[in-house]
């Protein structure tokens, strides 16, 4: 009978170890979720961050630039051809335009048929313009991947990402 009751008693305190690692392990498992989830990518621009000076025509001859930008709540999209994560994105708002205006930058030349393709999709839901390598307007809102999406309110970097959740409030 000894023998039974020092088996178990060892048992039960094994079993109390366990649960005690079980716990901790969850702990830290929530430790790093929250830091994960806290981190900002650091090709994105943080929410505070001021859109810096540009100005473009759009696909339909408007004059856009930084200074339009600070009166209104606006998603700004920056799309590249042949890109999955954007033709995904683009499908997206093509379904399910948001209530906020759009406007979308094409990565390409106005005259290069992909470009063109990409805004032409996306020409009845925003404003289009085309973005070059080394244009100023990827230069003022710091982008630096594919899609990216900002919404920018009174001038300013309000929320960034890639998807629309991110993004939309």
């Amino acid at each position: 009978m000894t023998p039974l009751i020092i088996a178990g008693a060892v048992l039960g305190a094994v079993s109390l170890f366990n649960l005690v690692l079980v716990f901790a392990l969850i702990g830290r498992v929530r430790t790093l979720q929250e830091q994960l989830e806290a981190r900002q990518d650091p090709d994105l621009p943080r929410p505070g961050d001021p859109i810096g000076r540009f100005e473009v025509t759009t696909t339909k001859g408007q004059v856009l630039s930084d200074a339009s930008l600070a009166a209104e709540t606006t998603l700004v999209g920056f799309f590249t051809p042949h890109c999955q994560p954007c033709e995904q994105v683009q499908a997206e708002l093509s379904e399910r335009p948001p209530a906020l205006p759009l406007v979308a930058f094409i990565d390409g030349a106005h005259d290069e048929p992909d470009a063109v393709a990409v805004g032409e999709r996306l020409s009845s839901i925003a404003r289009v313009a085309y973005a070059g390598a080394s244009d100023a307007v990827k230069r003022a809102f710091r982008t630096n991947g594919y899609p990216t999406l900002l919404r920018v309110e009174n001038g300013q970097v309000a929320a960034a990402g890639y998807r629309l959740k991110d993004v939309l409030p």
